[in-house]
This record gives C-alpha cells, sequence and structure tokens, in this order.
C-alpha cells in the first residue's frame, strides 16, 4: 500500500467530509492514487478535526501557528542486517534560517508494519533542538533525521511526542 492510500484510508475516509460522502473519491483514491496531493488533503482535514482555519502562511500552516508535516520511514534499512530504518522531515528551517515558528504536527507513514498505516506526533516548537535539527551547511535549510527500529516498533527520537491517533494529534492545543 502506498503512503497516498494508506493516509486517504486511515485519515480522509474518517474524517474528511468530502471523502466521507463520496465513493468516486474513495475508488480513485485506490485506483489513481497519485491524482491527488496528500500533503495538503491531510493540512486541510487536520484544520477541519482541529478548529482552526487552514492558512498556509509562511512558516505556518494554520490560524494556531503550528505546521503540519509528513514523513515517510524507508522500505529499507539503513543496512540490510539492521532493524534500523530511516525517515527525514523536512524543511524544519527553511533557506536562509528561519525556523518554524509554532508546533509541528506530523503524520508518519510506515510501509514495514504488517499493515501499512501511519503514526502520529505533537512536537512543541521549543523541543525542535532537542530532537535535533540537521542544519545544512551552505543554504541554512534544517531537517530532522529519525530511525525507526523493525525490533522494538518505535521512533526512538520521537517516542516522547507520539500521540495515539490523528483525531488527538489534530486537536492538541500547544503550551
Amino acid at each position: 500500500m502506498c503512503k497516498t492510500k494508506a493516509m486517504i484510508n486511515e485519515i480522509m475516509s474518517k474524517y474528511h467530509p468530502d471523502f466521507q460522502k463520496s465513493d468516486i473519491l474513495m475508488e480513485m483514491s485506490k485506483t489513481n492514487p497519485k491524482a491527488f496531493n496528500v500533503e495538503h488533503l491531510i493540512e486541510q482535514t487536520m484544520a477541519l478535526v482541529g478548529g482552526y482555519d487552514f492558512i498556509d502562511g509562511e512558516h505556518c500552516d494554520f490560524s494556531d501557528g503550528s505546521e503540519c508535516k509528513t514523513a515517510s520511514v524507508s522500505p529499507n534499512p539503513v543496512k540490510a542486517s539492521t532493524n534500523s530504518h530511516r525517515l527525514e522531515i523536512s524543511n524544519i528551517v527553511s533557506v536562509g534560517g528561519a525556523m518554524k515558528s509554532g508546533d509541528i504536527r506530523l503524520v508518519v507513514y510506515n510501509p514495514n508494519t504488517e499493515a501499512p498505516k501511519c503514526s502520529f506526533y505533537y512536537i512543541p516548537n521549543d523541543k525542535l533542538e532537542d530532537v535535533g535539527i540537521n542544519y545544512h551547511p551552505t543554504t541554512g535549510m534544517g531537517r530532522i533525521f529519525c530511525t525507526w527500529n523493525s525490533k522494538k516498533n518505535y521512533i526512538p527520537k520521537l517516542q516522547a511526542y507520539e500521540v495515539c491517533c490523528f483525531k488527538a494529534l489534530a486537536m492538541k492545543k500547544g503550551g
């Protein structure tokens, strides 16, 4: 199952009114998933569920100042004999070094579990440096690199920020 299909099945089919009401959209997501901008749909759905506006502003997606991110766990381990799979959360810091101003609402797709699924994390802005931002030496762009442990089925760097489900992630308040 691809990232788009998993996110539509787990999130949009439950929470986005257009997908809830349309068998055509659901069927199209199965037969032609590349027709959808799933990241944008996640942002719209998060705003609907969370009760804030989707503003798609500079360094923040929502009227509460938070930012939505999606990431995918690599299907292949870092090395063939290990249980460590990489993932990257990009654009935490933009070109020129401007950091996101709000908290991060993160949806991670994992194709490696028995039933590919998403997990959810709420990272307060003041904890981003603690998680570990990797800065590009010339552009100043920052991203977070993590690993998913296939034996323990968790992301060590993010475990403290995991929330139970999409609804809890969307409704979480900062502070």
